[in-house]
């Protein structure tokens, strides 16, 4: 068992209704020997922090409380730490993509059992500019969909937000196409597109087979871009993006890249596992097997 544990936590992800379950969690833990230390998030960067600390500490194994932005901070901070400690994840966000793919339970003691059975796994890290992410980069209109969520209507709705918001801003947005310049492994390609996508997992904004070669393991990331098209077959493709069949749409572009730089006209806003990280250009790069994960 993990001797000393600390548990980094985001009081305010999800519904608010987990905070009971993380008090059981760390009494078990305590009783099985382990030494556990509760830090609770205030502000942007916290969990960042944190970890930084709890790295450059005693601690054994971290683990991560909240939704996807959380366990952003997190692998930030895991990744410019010298001495790298395993990760548990236990998602209470919106969405969880990184811990829906590897089937991470909220019970107590699945989790518990997770913990005490130490299986982990070494996955990649992607970077983008100076900002590491575990699960997706993402650009163009449907990035504006999560930043306009607010984080009381997350907290409150859950999932339902993100759809009330996108909603009211599907039509408004999603049909600006932008054109990109990518460098693909070094290789130059322009294209007029809708969104982008660069993710480590199949799972994407709640999309269980939107990516759906992906692996965290291969050392690539996968790149998907929806190009400019008429708004009834982007329905199309959406709907065939439900079970994963999206790929064969002759306007939708897959390539599986290492090194990808992004510039594109007018500049796209671009978000890393959910949160906002600026305009183009952006360079991203994968870190292979970077950090180890707790898996059931």
């Amino acid at each position: 068992m993990y001797q000393n544990i600390d548990i980094i936590c985001n009081p305010s992800s999800g519904k608010q209704k987990f905070q009971e379950n993380i008090k059981i969690i760390k009494k078990m833990l305590q009783k099985s020997g382990s030494n556990v230390q509760i830090f609770y998030t205030e502000k942007k960067y916290d969990a960042k922090d944190f970890t930084i600390e709890s790295c450059n500490g005693s601690t054994d194994l971290i683990i991560s409380v909240g939704g996807d932005g959380t366990l952003n901070e997190v692998i930030n901070g895991l990744m410019v730490s010298e001495r790298q400690v395993p990760l548990a994840i236990y998602p209470t966000g919106t969405v969880n993509d990184f811990a829906t793919y590897f089937q991470i339970s909220t019970k107590v003691q699945n989790f518990f059992d997770m913990i005490q059975k130490q299986q982990e796994k070494l996955v990649d890290v992607g970077k983008a500019n100076d900002h590491f992410f575990i699960n997706v980069a993402a650009g163009g209109a449907i990035t504006e969909v999560a930043h306009k969520a607010s984080s009381e209507s997350k907290t409150i709705l859950g999932r339902m937000a993100y759809i009330l918001e996108g909603a009211r801003d599907f039509p408004n947005q999603i049909f600006k196409p932008t054109t990109v310049r990518l460098t693909i492994d070094g290789e130059v390609e322009e294209k007029e597109i809708l969104f982008l996508l660069v993710a480590n997992t199949r799972y994407v904004g709640g999309f269980k087979q939107l990516m759906n070669r992906a692996k965290t393991d291969d050392g690539k990331l996968d790149l998907l871009m929806v190009e400019k098209i008429p708004i009834k077959d982007f329905i199309n493709i959406f709907v065939k993006a439900i079970n994963g069949s999206h790929l064969s749409h002759p306007m939708v572009y897959y390539k599986y890249v290492e090194a990808l730089e992004i510039q594109a006209d007018p500049a796209m806003e671009m978000d890393v596992d959910g949160e906002y990280l600026g305009n183009t250009p952006v360079k991203i790069s994968v870190h292979k097997k970077a950090v180890r994960i707790l898996v059931p």
